[in-house]
């Protein structure tokens, strides 16, 4: 988390520009948002971020015979990485607005003796969050809760069945790109190290690998979202 600071930002007097409609030594409209404009990208904080991230996926099935299940205990997490750029922008004297971009690598294992999957999916995500840091506190921490929304860079889907590889969906980098997701994150940090949780509220399979789950498996998905907590660290510029 960079010191949040709240000075006020030096402003340089914008002289009238020919045909701006000034009077009396009056700067234009124009010139005054494109002033307002300079000072707003000037709060900003920029920083590099990257680290290790974990996820898995939980999910329901309903078997032919009407019995729900749920999946989670069968599921093995997959260990990837997380990797972008983050900004903060101070709007009072202990709160702050955090956004960014990071490419991150996800997925799971899954293996119940006769049917085994294995998932792994990069996506682009951004998140939105405010964040609460007092630099005067006794264990200067910082918290932060926000959204976060995401698009699928395409993966690797692999399902077999009985010890037989299923051709299925393969590598399907571009079947299963540009799928949306939506969820909430948490994290709490010291200095440049921060731990995040993630909870999607969307589907976490592509479409192709659910509907070659339901082939192969002959259960339907009734309800599916994935959790993933990341360890990072952030470099102030």
């Amino acid at each position: 988390m960079p010191p949040l600071s709240l000075d006020p930002l030096p402003v340089e007097p914008i002289a009238a520009q020919d045909g701006d409609a000034a009077v009396g030594g009056a700067v234009s409209g124009a010139e005054r948002i494109r002033g307002g404009i300079r000072r707003f990208l000037a709060g900003w904080q920029i920083g590099c971020q990257a680290g290790y991230l974990n996820s898995e996926t939980d999910w329901l099935v309903m078997h032919s015979d009407g019995v729900r299940e749920d999946m989670f205990k069968r599921v093995s997490p997959r260990h990837g990485f997380t990797a972008g750029m983050t900004a903060s922008l101070p709007f009072a004297e202990v709160w702050s607005l955090d956004t960014g971009v990071s490419v991150s690598l996800t997925g799971f294992e899954y293996d119940d003796g006769s049917v085994s999957v294995s998932f792994s999916r990069y996506a682009l995500t951004v998140p939105l969050m405010v964040t609460f840091f007092e630099s005067n506190a006794y264990i200067p921490v910082f918290v932060q809760a926000g959204i976060m929304g995401g698009v699928s860079l395409g993966g690797r889907n692999d399902i077999s069945a009985s010890g037989d590889s299923l051709p299925g969906d393969g590598l399907t980098w571009w079947r299963s790109a540009a799928e949306l997701s939506f969820g909430f994150v948490f994290g709490i940090g010291y200095r440049g190290l921060a731990v995040h949780v993630m909870r999607t509220v969307t589907p976490s399979w592509s479409r192709a690998m659910r509907d070659e789950w339901e082939r192969v498996t002959g259960d339907g998905l009734s309800s599916q979202m994935s959790t993933a907590f990341s360890v990072t660290y952030t470099y102030w510029f």
